[in-house]
């Protein structure tokens, strides 16, 4: 579904612009791609991801947004018995030194999706642990890749 780009300024656009509709409409990763391939050009829902966090990269001081937006948009809820399995595997794996990214390849879904579930989801399954484990642990983490950005 997706085109190749003549050049890193029109995939910066793109990037801008997809985060930017992100942040005004809070749409999911699906939808989103659905909205930009009706209006603008075909993109997937994986490139929409994708360009997320290169949105996040591009504009750190408007994370705080982004995971308002994110925490806004959680259609799944863990009264399902699968999405609740779901959130506290993914919270044993990024709690034994997995990131993210890692999980969302080993389980073959959106970053997106482990980022709700352990920084929104899992709250609802065990404060206590995620204000005091997990809470910490995701902030390092998000200083680290700020770190990382800022060489690349």
């Amino acid at each position: 579904m997706a085109s190749t780009l003549n050049s890193d300024e029109e995939r910066k656009r793109r990037v801008i612009l997809v985060g930017s509709l992100f942040k005004e409409t809070g749409l999911s990763t699906r939808k989103l791609a659905r909205l930009i391939t009706d209006n603008y050009f075909p993109i997937s829902n994986c490139t929409v991801s994708d360009y997320m966090s290169r949105y996040c990269k591009l504009k750190p001081s408007e994370i705080d947004q982004i995971k308002e937006k994110i925490y806004e948009n959680t259609p799944d809820s863990i009264a399902k018995e699968e999405v609740k399995d779901r959130v506290v595997k993914n919270v044993s794996l990024f709690e034994n030194g997995f990131t993210i990214s890692e999980i969302a390849e080993s389980i073959n879904t959106n970053f997106w999706t482990v980022y709700r579930d352990i920084a929104v989801r899992y709250q609802n399954i065990d404060k206590k642990h995620f204000d005091e484990v997990i809470k910490p642990k995701l902030l390092e983490n998000s200083k680290e890749n700020l770190k990382k950005s800022e060489y690349h």
